[in-house]
Order: structure tokens, then sequence, then C-alpha cells
């Protein structure tokens, strides 16, 4: 049985921004990582050059605020989120600065050793603003 993170609320993950990204040639790829005890750390500076939000913006905030969706259907999709009896990318939409929704694919690797979730997201349709760069 894989060990993932087992989080009780939906509440509690919370997104972490490094003021500092490396320079890589995926810049485009907006890649997370999800800790045992909720800290959605967030590995690019494409998601907040997607969203719009500056990193202060969204250091602290809750992954579900960013949901394009209610609180009791947000909270429902992050739990599909950890769980590895879901199989394949997951469709996300996530509520940008400036109040439209961006819909996302979600591919999702789970690290049975840390406990982690390795997320690569990249935006669909026709107003993503970065190139789509698709993941294993």
């Amino acid at each position: 049985m894989l060990a993932v993170p087992r989080l009780a609320q939906p509440e509690q993950v919370v997104l972490r921004c490094r003021r500092n990204y490396p320079r890589d040639p995926g810049a485009g790829v907006c890649l997370a990582r999800l800790h045992a005890d909720g800290c959605f750390e967030l590995l690019s500076g494409a998601w907040q050059r997607l969203l719009g939000f500056e990193p202060a913006e969204l250091d602290g905030r809750a992954l579900l605020a960013l949901l394009a969706l209610d609180p009791p259907s947000g909270g429902r999709l992050i739990g599909r989120l950890v769980d590895p009896e879901e199989t394949g990318p997951m469709r996300l939409e996530l509520r940008c600065k400036d109040g439209r929704s961006l819909p996302m694919q979600w591919h999702r690797r789970f690290d049975a050793y840390d406990r982690s979730l390795y997320i690569a997201a990249e935006p669909l349709g026709a107003d993503a603003t970065a190139p789509l760069c698709r993941a294993p």
C-alpha cells in the first residue's frame, strides 16, 4: 500500500511560495509538492504567472480558496487529489486574480518514501498564457 498524504480536512492544504524560483527550460510548467502536513509547496513561478498573483498573495492561502468551486465540492475534489486509487490526470479549475477561471490538467505522482504528492499542472484551452508542456 502506498503511503500518501492523509488530510483530515481540505482546509489543511495551504500554499507556500518561494520568493525566488530557479530558472529552468520548463518554466511554463506549474510544479508543486503536497507534503503530508498539508503544505502545498509551489516549486515553479508558473503558478503566479498563470494566475496573476504575487507570491505574497498566494503564500499562506488555502488551496480550497483558489478552486473555482463551492467549498463542499472543492473539498471532495481535494480528497480525490490525494487518493492513490484515483488514476490518471485530474482536471481542476483555479480562480485567477482577475476573476476568470483557469482550467488545468493536473498530473500526479505519489512518493511513498516521504509521503508526498508531486504535481505537474498545465493550462487547458485557448486562453492559456503559457505553452502546453506535456508531463509524463
